[in-house]
């Protein structure tokens, strides 16, 4: 017997077979209730062992085979393993295959292996430049983000057509204007406000141990700002797609802030935690399924939800996001839709150009990672300061020049002396020559958090494998990373000359892309594929258990799969700058192990001069560039305060409650001057906003608002005391009386 439904959810007409779900045709029960299943759900098998009780009578048909037409194979897996669970149906030999139609229309997953995207930008780069000369705008970015009123093609022809000024070529700046009115809408009106259907003005349980009323008002202004930050995206980005650069989003988002008007990958990470403090779980949610649902598509999660940003990603921060929301709900749902895009992302990291194989002394050979966007051009959102930047290069040393701008982009610390050769001079950007500490030290948290995820799920393969990753990544990082005598973790820089290597690499990137996309996009397109094999009754729990382990022995190696040989770097040094991302990987917990060792690199940050009143400064180089002195983030706050946090040590735990006390002082203190929560602060003074940079300060702000927060609730009370002292020495005798009762 046959069977076809539309979609899921689907119910049978009274009568036809007595039972009232389609599912119910699926299963036949077994003795005792109880079943062995194996779910295909794209590249993860998911062994289920349930123990079953029916409630409803037997069906009075066999169904040996059922097709069902839907729109996500993924959500089928889950279905049917809702279905097993509640009706208690197993089948003797049952097989369920699913067809799903081409998902909906989407932006170039990646412009490495997408011409049109390539193109788009190349016919732009025309209007771009002209509005970059004009200085139409303050930020560059405006016109990149305006949506187009027509299509690309009739707007170029009227840009044609505008007169030439008196110099003769340049456009007529009034004719210009009138142009970007006519044919353009403002940026963001792509965007529109929204209220999160979970948020309360006043939660129950917020903060319970911030008990102080000033602290107290303040945390509930910031919890406040996620309505000022919560927007949805317009359905006119779903109907007109290459008339925006913003990407379509299943779920409301929340943005950073004024220029940043779309979603960002890392900055999502502190956003969520800030709205786990809210008690905002279905908020989270959706933000993390937005991020899952962009990877799925394009095969990584970009920098942010813009068509511009798909060259290139963000620091790794999703296995983060996905472990902090299963673990405030225990959604296992989420954990199955986020593991087959986390395999892909690793992927992305550990495959060429991203990863990186190098020899160290001893002469084993490692892999790490690096950053390295997909791209040699001028990036879309800054076309014009690009090109001034690179002007008098050679047009090879300009494209290795526009590579490594768009991959200090990707870190997330654009920019900073960190990534130059001179730490004065953007035009010596190097940044795809060196090898990140704590991008490495991520990964490795990434590989442990994958493991965590799968084992939740009972898929002991994957996590195997994860977990054998993170070990290989440990050593790795231990070799060439670690710095014994100034116990820190230091960047790699790589002295081999690659230049040809990497156009090979970029080549090889772009090949397998167009191969491995390809054949995803022919399965989109209605391949069947069979979700559920054989379900046998077995009564013997050791015997299902060899069952489960042989179905998930057979679960696609992602990570040996995607494991290439490339070249190896033989030359290679540490570089000796003291920056705060030094001490990240204390956070990632590659030393948790080893207390001696983490007493060793609490010491070091504590004689690093990077801790002033305003809390740890970025960096020791005063470039002017926003990633580096006098600038304090809070990410790089809430990773390194965390992970003293975490130390199991008495002195981890003082240093954390008394950094902690600075950022929370300086952050309440700007906010009660100007109102705001800020992007970054100047660590020189208390409640000082920080500057520099390519764009003008910001304010809103995801992850600062978020920080604050989720260290209110971490600290309590003894912090919301130190928000008051100035004095170093009061706060040390404080520390010291509450040791006892804190440790």
């Amino acid at each position: 017997m046959s069977i076809g439904f539309s979609r899921v959810g689907d119910k049978l007409p009274l009568g036809v077979g007595g039972c009232p779900s389609l599912w119910q045709l699926c299963f036949q029960r077994g003795a005792g209730g109880r079943t062995q299943a194996a779910i295909r759900c794209s590249d993860l098998l998911l062994p289920l062992k349930n123990s079953l009780r029916s409630q409803f009578p037997p069906p009075c048909c066999r169904v040996s085979r059922l097709r069902i037409d839907c729109a996500h194979h993924q959500q089928q897996a889950l279905m049917a393993v809702e279905a097993i669970e509640t009706n208690g149906w197993t089948g003797e030999r049952c097989q369920l295959t699913v067809k799903y139609p081409p998902p909906p229309p989407l932006p170039p997953r990646s412009p490495a292996c997408d011409p049109h995207f390539v193109d788009k930008f190349a016919s732009l780069a025309c209007i771009l430049q002209a509005v970059h000369d004009a200085r139409i705008f303050d930020d560059a970015k405006t016109i990149i983000d305006m949506p187009l009123n027509a299509p690309l093609e009739e707007i170029l022809e009227a840009f044609s057509r505008l007169p030439v000024a008196d110099d003769g070529r340049s456009v007529c700046v009034g004719s210009l204007k009138s142009f970007l009115e006519e044919h353009f809408s403002p940026a963001g009106s792509d965007l529109q406000p929204c209220r999160p259907a979970d948020y309360v003005e006043d939660p129950v349980d917020f903060l319970p141990d911030v008990e102080d009323e000033r602290v107290r008002k303040w945390a509930l202004d910031i919890h406040r700002f996620w309505l000022r930050l919560c927007r949805r995206v317009s359905d006119r980005v779903r109907i007109a797609p290459l008339q925006h650069t913003l990407l379509p989003l299943p779920h409301p988002v929340l943005i950073p802030g004024e220029r940043f008007r779309e979603v960002y990958y890392w900055d999502s990470y502190w956003t969520i935690k800030g709205l786990l403090v809210s008690k905002m779980e279905k908020t989270a949610s959706g933000v993390v399924e937005n991020l899952i649902e962009i990877g799925r598509r394009v095969g990584f999660v970009p920098n942010g939800a813009r068509s511009y940003y798909l060259n290139r990603s963000q620091p790794p921060m999703l296995s983060r996001m996905v472990r902090e929301v299963f673990e405030a709900t225990g959604d296992q749902s989420l954990v199955l839709k986020a593991l087959p895009v986390l395999q892909q992302e690793h992927e992305y990291w550990t495959t060429w150009p991203h990863g990186v194989s190098i020899e160290d002394e001893c002469g084993q050979i490692h892999s790490l990672s690096r950053y390295h966007a997909l791209w040699n051009q001028p990036r879309p959102e800054e076309h014009g300061t690009d090109r001034e930047t690179a002007g008098g290069m050679t047009e090879l040393a300009a494209a290795q020049f526009y590579c490594d701008v768009a991959s200090a982009a990707e870190s997330g610390w654009d920019f900073s002396s960190r990534w130059c050769e001179d730490p004065l001079d953007l035009r010596t950007l190097r940044t795809t020559r060196i090898v990140p500490a704590d991008l490495n030290g991520l990964l490795f948290q990434m590989e442990m958090d994958v493991a965590f995820l799968a084992g939740a799920v009972n898929a002991p393969t994957v996590a195997a494998e994860f977990s054998d990753a993170a070990a290989r990544r440990c050593a790795a990082i231990d070799s060439l990373l670690w710095n014994e005598e100034k116990s820190q973790w230091f960047d790699l820089l790589l002295l081999d000359k690659d230049e040809d290597d990497k156009v090979n690499g970029m080549e090889r990137w772009r090949r397998n892309q167009h191969l491995r996309v390809g054949g995803r996009e022919r399965a989109a397109a209605g391949d069947e594929i069979s979700l559920l094999g054989s379900l046998e009754d077995n009564d013997d729990d050791d015997d299902a258990d060899a069952d489960a382990a042989a179905a998930d022995d057979v679960v696609h190696d992602t990570i040996n799969r995607s494991r290439q040989q490339g070249r190896v770097f033989r030359d290679a040094c540490q570089t000796d700058q003291v920056y705060a991302s030094n001490f990240v990987p204390l956070w990632c917990r590659l030393i948790s192990h080893d207390k001696e060792r983490v007493r060793r690199v609490i010491r070091a940050l504590e004689m690093s001069d990077l801790i002033h009143p305003g809390g740890i400064a970025t960096s020791l180089v005063h470039s002017g560039e926003q990633w580096d002195f006098p600038n304090a983030w809070a990410p790089l706050q809430d990773m390194i305060i965390c992970g003293l946090a975490e130390s199991r040590t008495v002195e981890g735990k003082r240093l954390a409650r008394e950094l902690s006390g600075r950022w929370l002082r300086s952050n309440l203190v700007a906010f009660e001057k100007t109102g705001h929560m800020h992007e970054k602060y100047d660590v020189r003074a208390v409640g000082a906003v920080g500057g520099g940079g390519e764009y003008t300060p910001q304010v809103g702000f995801g992850w600062s608002n978020g920080v604050a927060l989720s260290l209110l609730k971490r600290f309590g009370t003894t912090t919301s005391w130190l928000l008051y002292s100035d004095d170093d020495d009061q706060v040390v005798e404080v520390l010291e009386e509450e040791e006892e009762k804190v440790l």
